[in-house]
């Protein structure tokens, strides 16, 4: 029996290792993706950008942290009304809905692990995620401007 029991363990030290492995790499790849600054109202952000539907799909899910001033700029291909949730996300995050005209229309609070929907009331071409009370501790409110920076003027979603 204690064979066997050094072998299951064995088997299952592998594999949480391998877990931790790829993890390690998942967040070198997220390390290493592009981040932009952008002037929101105020304040300065810096953002990876989601403007395909595989980068929007996965979003910010899986990340333990956040820098204080860094987040996630969600592009979509034209404007909507596009719902998002925290599912197996674990950072409290703040989003602010942005109209095709480059204002934030509202600003949501969302908490980590949860499925509730967070939909803006009128139809916005850009969300930002922030961590959670960004805008309010940097000023940010419903109204100012999100300017982008050259670099992403030239990313179209799909």
């Amino acid at each position: 029996m204690r064979p066997a029991r050094r072998g299951g363990w064995s088997a299952l030290l592998g594999i949480m290792f391998a877990a931790a492995l790829a993890a390690g790499c998942e967040d070198r790849e997220r390390a290493g993706a592009p981040r932009y600054r952008l002037q929101v109202g105020p304040a300065e952000a810096r953002v990876e950008v989601a403007a395909t539907p595989e980068a929007r799909k996965v979003g910010l899910s899986g990340r333990r942290s956040l820098g204080a001033d860094e987040g996630m700029l969600f592009i979509f291909p034209h404007a909507g009304r596009f719902s998002f949730w925290m599912k197996g996300t674990f950072v409290p995050l703040s989003v602010a809905f942005v109209t095709p005209d480059g204002k934030i229309a509202e600003i949501q609070d969302m908490e980590p692990e949860t499925t509730v929907a967070h939909t803006p009331q009128r139809e916005a071409l850009m969300a930002l995620e922030m961590p959670a009370g960004w805008f309010e501790h940097k000023g940010v409110k419903e109204g100012d401007a999100l300017a982008l920076p050259r670099e992403l003027a030239g990313i179209e979603a799909r």
